[in-house]
């Protein structure tokens, strides 16, 4: 038999959005589920929700019975004793912090976060198309942007276009006003910032694509003069 899990670290906190479920079409044949509310749900690091649809699977491989330890009392249906669920015997109160969060936000709360990091990585989308130097790498779903500079832009081969876009990364990031980091997708360079901060806001996404062009005319000037 195999195990199907879902390791949703950073999109699952977009499933509080009812536009998004969709995506989420046959979650239900998943045997366990696990996103990182402290990636994208306004909760401080760190703190992971599991779900399982069967948890006697769990149990029966990480649960020690010694006489030493205490045993939590009342139907084991109902009563969850979570130190059988995981390596260590102890763990820290993370469900308290979420809670929260969930109680100070509410669902609409978190569902405005969401929706507005996602509103402002559209708009980062449709200014780097605009731009003309730049290309979507993958589609743009969440507050995920992964884009590189065209090729056509890039007078060279293959290993000059990727040279150039990873030098971009580094430019970018050695500038010191914005963070971002970079990724090869089907083996070519590419840039990957993400929009999530519990603190941002559209004039920081404005800085960054701001940041973004200015050190890619930087980049390519260097490399047109080389």
């Amino acid at each position: 038999h195999l195990w199907l899990h879902i390791d949703a670290a950073y999109a699952g906190a977009a499933l509080v959005c009812p536009e998004f479920r969709p995506l989420a079409h046959g979650i239900e044949r998943a045997h366990s589920f696990n996103f990182n509310p402290h990636k994208w749900m306004l909760t401080n690091f760190d703190c992971s929700a599991l779900w399982v649809a069967d948890s006697t699977h769990l149990v029966g491989a990480l649960s020690i019975e010694r006489e030493y330890l205490p045993k939590v009392k009342g139907a084991s249906d109902f009563v969850k004793d979570y130190r059988n669920w995981q390596l260590p015997l102890g763990r820290r109160f993370r469900a308290l912090k979420l809670w929260f969060v969930m109680r100070m936000y509410g669902a609409s709360g978190i569902r405005a976060h969401v929706r507005k990091h996602v509103k402002e990585a559209k708009w980062l989308e449709a200014q780097l198309v605009e731009d003309g130097r730049f290309e979507i790498m993958a589609p743009v779903v969440f507050g995920l942007v992964v884009f590189r500079v065209k090729a056509s832009i890039i007078a060279g081969n293959a290993h000059d276009v990727n040279k150039t876009n990873a030098e971009l990364v580094k430019r970018i990031n050695n500038d010191g006003r914005v963070f971002l980091v970079g990724t090869k997708l089907r083996g070519v360079d590419a840039l990957r910032p993400a929009i999530g901060s519990s603190r941002g806001t559209p004039e920081n996404t404005a800085l960054l694509l701001k940041v973004i062009k200015e050190c890619t005319t930087n980049v390519l000037s260097e490399h047109s003069n080389q």
